[in-house]
């Protein structure tokens, strides 16, 4: 009986051995996954992080060829300018002249504006005087005062 005893003890005995080693061998099974997902992980965020610095070289490389080649100096960006102020303009409903107007300086307007009331002047006289006398300006003259002008221009 004690050797039934002794061969139960060594078959219980080597039974502990083999799951103890069976147990470490688990233990150590989940340490290497463990690690080599620890591993796979970090690979994963160094790719990540060196995609991003790639996109960013890409972009900044990108950016350097997208710059335009002609740049357009101060005359042409004021004629581009003053081309879309007549485009505005046109688009508000004003006229050619008023716009040709709107776009002088002071002085030359205020001489447009003393130019047009002249002549406005001028041509209301002449409406007046002709629609009083029935007759042009030139009959109006005396004729010595006709025949001095003649006698002007003939000797000029």
């Amino acid at each position: 009986m004690v050797r039934h005893r002794d061969g139960m003890f060594k078959k219980w005995n080597d039974q502990n051995k083999i799951l103890e080693e069976q147990k470490q061998y688990e233990l150590r099974l989940k340490q290497a996954k463990f690690k080599e997902a620890e591993k796979e992980r970090l690979q994963t965020n160094q790719r990540r992080i060196e995609a991003k610095r790639q996109a960013q070289r890409d972009f900044d490389n990108l950016k350097k060829q997208e710059k335009p080649k002609y740049q357009p100096d101060s005359l042409t960006i004021a004629r581009q300018e003053a081309n879309e102020s007549l485009q505005r303009d046109r688009d508000m409903g004003y006229t050619e002249e008023q716009i040709r107007f709107k776009h002088l300086d002071k002085n030359t307007q205020l001489r447009e504006q003393n130019r047009e009331a002249l002549r406005k002047t001028n041509e209301m006289l002449n409406n007046t005087n002709r629609s009083k006398f029935k007759t042009n300006l030139e009959e109006l003259i005396p004729i010595s005062a006709k025949s001095q002008f003649q006698q002007r221009k003939i000797e000029n």
